[in-house]
């Protein structure tokens, strides 16, 4: 199963990525995380910020999403540095309101931003669905012949 980490900068984000997150668990089945204590009853028994960094390591696809404030916030920057420290920006995706600052190493990022309309971000859900399959099977190919690689090295 593909699991996605939804992370977000700023309220109006907030409410873009709550609605990603139901669109993706009950239309896709995927599992997701989204980085927000109210989505989970874990925020309430462990250190959610542990668990943000765990989700964020271990999931297949990061998808950032980005409007107005979210250059401002610093969890969310921590977040992106965290995948880049472990050279896992190859599987971030920047879902961003158009005409909209996005943080840095974002836009320097593989992936260019995939941009929404701000009235109506749902429109564009089911084309950030294909990037995230896009990304995660480019992703698989990445480490099979990666993992095939060293097989063939210890032979």
């Amino acid at each position: 199963m593909v699991s996605v980490f939804i992370g977000f900068g700023g309220a109006k984000a907030e409410e873009v990525a709550r609605k990603l997150e139901i669109f993706l668990r009950s239309d896709t089945r995927l599992e997701t995380f989204l980085a927000s204590p109210e989505s989970s009853a874990l925020a309430l028994t462990v250190n959610f910020k542990l668990e943000i960094e765990k989700n964020l390591l271990d999931c297949n696809v990061a998808v950032f999403v980005c409007h107005e404030n979210t250059s401002r916030s610093i969890p969310m920057k921590k977040e992106i540095d965290l995948l880049f420290s472990k050279n896992f920006e190859n599987k971030i995706i920047s879902f961003a309101v158009s005409d909209t600052c996005i943080p840095k190493k974002l836009r320097e990022n593989k992936w260019h931003p995939l941009h929404f309309p701000p009235e109506k971000p749902e429109e564009s859900f089911c084309r950030l669905l294909n990037w995230i399959y896009r990304c995660y099977i480019e992703l698989k190919e990445l480490t099979t012949v990666t993992t095939e690689g060293a097989e063939m090295v210890r032979q």
